[in-house]
């Protein structure tokens, strides 16, 4: 690339440039209070405004990627078990992207940004499953629901702090 080539080349957009520590700030306004169980009841409620952020760019996906897994809403076991399989690492459209600066980030100076390819650990990011709000009663003793627990729990990378299975007797 010659030397005028690179002075029309346009900088980056605004919003690729925010640093990742920032964006992960901002989304988690997005992702509602654990006392507020109405906000639990939509399947809507807060996901799709950060499915929306997603759709920006590759940094903006890493983190509202991040925030969506941190606390994951639950509405049926079928869809419970799809998150299992998606957290053991056995479903066939895993999510892979190419990053120039992933989360989290080495923001030293004398580092560049390097390209590279990631794959969403999303066990790590995984940390609170509350079922009780958002499982519906006709769900709540299902055999599938019991082995999709199992499963989950038998995840060694699994980072869950806390699990909300209080309408088990």
């Amino acid at each position: 690339m010659t030397t005028a080539q690179k002075e029309k080349t346009p900088p980056p957009p605004a919003v690729s440039r925010i640093p990742p520590e920032l964006l992960l700030q901002i989304f988690d306004h997005f992702d509602p209070n654990h006392n507020d169980t109405t906000a639990h009841l939509s399947a809507t409620s807060t996901t799709a405004s950060l499915r929306a952020c997603a759709l920006v760019c590759k940094r903006w996906n890493m983190a509202a990627t991040r925030v969506l897994w941190r606390k994951p809403r639950v509405y049926d076991v079928t869809r419970f078990g799809k998150l299992v399989d998606v957290v053991e690492g056995h479903w066939k459209g895993s999510k892979v992207v190419e990053v120039d600066d992933p989360i989290p980030t080495d923001r030293s100076p004398t580092k560049s940004p390097k390209r590279m390819t990631v794959t969403y650990p999303y066990a790590t990011y995984l940390s609170h499953l509350s079922l009780s709000p958002t499982l519906p009663e006709t769900s709540r003793h299902s055999t599938d629901l019991s082995t999709h627990l199992s499963r989950l729990l038998s995840v060694t990378t699994l980072n869950l702090t806390s699990l909300d299975i209080s309408f088990c007797k």
